[in-house]
């Protein structure tokens, strides 16, 4: 039976694309659920998946009495190993954001976002042993309280962005800093490091070319903080821009996924989405409309493997929108997913070039959707929940999925394949 499925496959495959390839076919099945429950309702902020397969999840927590931040720990079979609860002592509007990374050796970096503590880092070894790594307030609170943290590749330094700042705190006794990105209208929205220690900041600021609204702006430091380059960017009849994630490719090519109001006046919608790239200099290498310039809202990007992948949601549908670009932004391929009140909240990308979006569905809803290396849906998987803020492939193919409903959960999706030459 398998071998006649593995033909039927391969022809209708070939007819396709009139090229040798590998197919596979798989089915999904629900591995691990986990879940936090702390009495009250436990959104999950951030997650994450430690080189063991141990999970761990995140979040701000609403009980009786004040607010807090909860941090849980499940081993690889799903079992709790630990919870640990910091308590802001203030009120439930400061405890709504904080992010989260995770290290080779299982350690935990937990930043925070209270208003008094804005940017306090908190680390939680192994065995769930807490250190304040950085005490906060060094980088001022405003109402963008969205706070971002990388781990630089050799796991020497931690890079948190918060408000309008970038910060630099070294794990092995070395020289910290902080820089503005631009100035006090400026937030920033992603942040990466490459293999060199040079920090890559993008983030939306106003009023910088006189048009009265925001505009995009990326800056490179060096690893001791000192300004290599910054570049602008804006597009003529186009306002409101704003930076959805940067990525870096293997040369150190910047790419940054925007999101603007375009103004023609045939569009219904007026809302476009845009790559653009950057040299490791700062020249401006290309830029390109995704999908056109109608009603198209910027979800996510990731580069693997000098590839670019990215999400969109088409206004005023339920039809979700995966690409994949070449590193001059010519596509690849493009891909159509329709359900319910579609928006894409999580993506990744294998080694093999497969991808898995995290989807916020319909009511109660949560969808996690992979598509194969061409493009194609291979399976999608609901769980109970409004929100999939985290997806990630395991070491050996698993999907990881978090979000919330009014407790926070992970789930682990195991994989059958059946391949063919």
């Amino acid at each position: 039976m398998s071998n006649k499925i593995c033909r039927i496959l391969q022809t209708l495959t070939g007819a396709l694309i009139s090229l040798p390839m590998l197919v596979s076919a798989e089915t999904v099945f629900e591995e691990i659920s986990v879940t936090y429950d702390g009495g009250g309702q436990d959104p999950v902020n951030s997650a994450a998946v430690d080189v063991n397969g141990s999970m761990y999840i995140t979040g701000g927590r609403t009980v009786s009495g004040g607010t807090s931040y909860y941090i849980a720990k499940y081993d690889s079979y799903g079992r709790e190993e630990w919870v640990r609860i910091h308590s802001t002592g203030q009120s439930s509007w400061f405890a709504h954001f904080n992010t989260m990374t995770v290290d080779r050796n299982s350690n935990a970096y937990v930043a925070l976002s209270e208003s008094s503590n804005f940017g306090k880092i908190l680390k939680y070894d192994a065995d769930g042993n807490e250190t304040v790594l950085v005490e906060g307030g060094g980088i001022p609170y405003n109402y963008d309280h969205r706070v971002g943290l990388e781990l630089d590749k050799n796991e020497n330094n931690l890079y948190l962005r918060a408000s309008y700042s970038i910060k630099k705190i070294s794990l092995n006794g070395g020289a910290d800093w902080t820089q503005l990105l631009y100035n006090l209208n400026t937030w920033v929205r992603d942040i990466a490091v490459d293999d060199s220690g040079n920090v890559y900041a993008v983030g939306r600021t106003q009023y910088l070319t006189g048009n009265g609204t925001t505009d995009v702006i990326v800056k490179k430091f060096d690893s001791n903080g000192n300004e290599l380059w910054v570049q602008h960017w804006y597009e003529a009849g186009k306002q409101n821009e704003d930076a959805y994630g940067l990525e870096l490719d293997s040369n150190g090519n910047v790419y940054i996924l925007v999101q603007a109001t375009n103004f023609e006046s045939s569009c219904s919608y007026c809302t476009t989405s845009s790559i653009v790239s950057f040299s490791s200099n700062g020249d401006v290498l290309g830029s390109v409309v995704l999908n056109g310039t109608d009603g198209y809202l910027a979800g996510n990007i990731k580069v693997a493997d000098d590839k670019v992948y990215v999400t969109m949601q088409r206004k005023g549908t339920t039809v979700l929108i995966a690409q994949k670009l070449n590193t001059d932004l010519s596509l690849a391929w493009s891909t159509e997913y329709s359900g319910s009140i579609l928006k894409p909240k999580g993506l990744d990308v294998d080694g093999l070039g497969n991808v898995v979006v995290g989807i916020q569905a319909e009511y109660g809803i949560m969808s996690t959707v992979k598509f194969d290396m061409y493009g194609t849906e291979l399976w999608t998987q609901n769980g109970d929940g409004n929100d999939s803020s985290f997806v990630k492939f395991g070491t050996t193919g698993e999907v990881y999925a978090a979000g919330s409903k009014l407790d926070a959960f992970m789930y682990r999706y195991g994989v059958t394949q059946l391949i063919c030459q």
